[in-house]
């Protein structure tokens, strides 16, 4: 049930395999929101009822030349596939100024923009590798399809400053059990090329529970009594992101 109320969750996965929807004890009713919850969270390109106090999903069925459909009962509001706003009649489909007017703060704040579902992305770690919510992988320096740009993997002061973070969380013990003479800068500097060499760890080695919480670094949420940190990367994760996200 949790996977229809968050995207990140759906299709259904536990170890990151997909749990099969026939195995679910679902009523009708549930089966029947449970598929359109996939359909909407699987199309790319997504429309929602322009009316604030309705926001309903139109599927892709409702769109005729870009224009969508309300399918709530009651409802029937035309919305702009293009600008998601309300239809224009038989005018085209002005200048979004709301949307510039993000866009413009976005540029300030150095985010960027999902090229599949429009979402505003903010890059707190890692490469400029970007999986967005919805499962689109592009460029976070120029928003374009993975990897179809000429743009760097990383930006070098923050490999190091997120070197530093994840070298900081590795017990001294492990330190001085693979090196007695090594020191910080130098572990600092062997993480960051595992990192650039590594960026995308599946995790495989295994997870160490660690006391004392912390914010999980795939969904953001706050822990206050533990998390999970990668053996492999050291990436700190709550215990259902590192079951069902990553």
């Amino acid at each position: 049930m949790k996977s229809m109320q968050d995207e990140t969750l759906m299709p259904p996965r536990c170890c990151q395999k997909i749990i099969p929807i026939d195995l679910a004890k679902l009523t009708s009713t549930q089966i029947e929101s449970f598929h359109a919850k996939h359909l909407e969270y699987s199309t790319k390109d997504r429309l929602y009822c322009s009316q604030p106090s309705c926001s309903t999903f139109i599927p892709p069925k409702r769109i005729v030349n870009g224009i969508g459909t309300c399918p709530k009962s009651g409802c029937g509001i035309t919305t702009c596939s293009i600008c998601k706003a309300a239809s224009h009649g038989k005018l085209d489909c002005p200048k979004d100024e709301a949307t510039a007017a993000v866009l413009a703060t976005a540029r300030k704040a150095g985010w960027t923009r999902c090229y599949q579902c429009r979402t505003m992305v903010e890059l707190t770690h890692g490469c400029y590798h970007m999986t967005c919510r919805c499962r689109a992988e592009f460029c976070y320096v120029c928003s374009t399809p993975w990897k179809n740009c000429k743009c760097p993997q990383w930006d070098e002061e923050r490999l190091f400053v997120e070197a530093r973070v994840r070298t900081a969380r590795i017990p001294a013990r492990q330190i001085a059990q693979t090196n007695n003479r090594i020191n910080f800068n130098e572990a600092v500097q062997r993480m960051a090329n595992q990192l650039r060499a590594n960026h995308e760890c599946r995790h495989t080695n295994g997870w160490a529970y660690t006391r004392g919480g912390g914010r999980c670094e795939e969904c953001g949420n706050y822990l206050p009594q533990y998390l999970f940190r990668c053996y492999q990367c050291h990436l700190m994760a709550c215990n259902r992101c590192r079951r069902n996200r990553l």
